[in-house]
């Protein structure tokens, strides 16, 4: 291995050993950073290993146990995540029963060492879990549209950017097992290159982890839990129609949707009932949730002012702030999803119509 892959692997290891103290050790969000700081650990672990491979070192205990990582990684990942999105509070007992594969592939690691059987199966296994934790966070943010009517939507991106890359190199993992099974030689320069990029994600991994906050705090947590003892009860008629009333006005009189961080809980507050029911009263009367009903309203006014001949000059930009977005992504991302077109194709689209009818 030259000298570049081989120092690359070297200082991701000891970045990789730091940030485990970090997060071990740090206040904010610990069950989820010990759980992270743990995986990061044993990557780094793995880099040494690759390291001392390369300098010819016997590096005997890490090739003792080299197996077991392959069946931990994957587990560690899934309960980070579902912690990370308050799924759980903490690490369960019977989260245990994740790493019984991991348990089991010692002995077997012994007797069929370096099996290409055993690991494909493990590079499997953490893909499953890779797969469960995209589906996670993909039912979490499904979930929180139902009481934000914006979403920081960096704060989920930095973690489906972490699980997407992890998928990749296992993907690679497999891909590359495969091939050596057949006897296919992987050139070097391409193995070389897939370590240095692995060696550098220790550096993303950092970044991300470090520079990111509980993705939501505690109050939303409480309402999302509150919510779901609450489903089952039931609205009657009456209340649906008395208070749908009221909602409608508030959007249409006071124009609500204008606070760009207004939440279920605050709309419901105004109501004066819980936000639960607030909840359950949109979806009865709309079929969408909070997130949905509020940027309908929020779309319609930045279709109108779009359309609007006196405001021709304003930015998209001012536009989408001025209805009651916070983000031009966001913006553009739920107009796009209403009407099938970006606000300038929106715009072009007006202007031909405008032209047509003579104006």
């Amino acid at each position: 291995m030259d000298s570049i892959e081989s120092y690359a692997l070297l200082f991701s290891a000891i970045h990789g050993i730091l940030l485990f103290i970090v997060l071990f050790f740090w206040k904010k969000n610990r069950a989820a950073n010990k759980i992270f700081s743990i995986l990061v650990l044993i990557v780094s672990f793995n880099f040494l290993n690759l390291y001392g491979s390369a300098h010819n070192s016997t590096a005997v205990l890490f090739d003792l146990i080299e197996i077991i990582p392959g069946f931990i990684i994957g587990p560690l990942i899934y309960i980070y995540v579902r912690i990370l999105t308050n799924e759980s509070d903490s690490f369960r007992i019977k989260d245990l029963l994740h790493f019984i594969p991991a348990l089991l592939s010692l002995p077997l690691g012994v007797i069929i060492f370096n099996n290409s059987i055993i690991i494909i199966t493990e590079d499997i296994q953490t893909f499953i879990y890779l797969g469960a934790s995209m589906v996670a966070t993909g039912k979490f943010r499904l979930s929180i549209e139902g009481y934000l009517s914006s979403i920081n939507s960096k704060k989920l991106n930095w973690l489906a950017i972490i699980l997407i890359c992890l998928t990749i190199f296992r993907l690679y993992s497999i891909s590359e097992t495969i091939l050596l099974s057949t006897r296919f030689a992987i050139p070097q320069s391409i193995d070389n290159l897939s370590l240095i990029i692995e060696s550098l994600f220790i550096y993303l991994i950092s970044y991300f982890v470090l520079s990111q906050r509980e993705i939501f705090d505690n109050e939303l947590i409480r309402e999302l839990k509150e919510d779901k003892i609450n489903q089952k009860v039931k609205l009657s008629d009456l209340f649906i129609e008395r208070n749908y009333s009221k909602l409608v006005l508030l959007m249409e009189k006071d124009e609500l949707y204008l606070q760009n961080a207004i939440t279920l809980k605050q709309l419901a507050d105004d109501m004066n009932i819980p936000a639960y029911q607030l909840s359950q009263l949109i979806n009865c009367k709309t079929g969408s949730n909070f997130y949905s009903f509020i940027n309908s309203y929020r779309i319609k006014r930045a279709c109108f002012m779009i359309m609007d001949s006196d405001m021709k000059k304003t930015t998209i930009l001012d536009i989408a702030f001025a209805s009651g977005f916070n983000s031009k992504t966001a913006f553009n991302e739920v107009f796009k999803k209403v009407t099938h077109m970006t606000p300038t194709e929106y715009r072009k689209s007006s202007k031909s119509l405008l032209s047509d009818s003579g104006y």
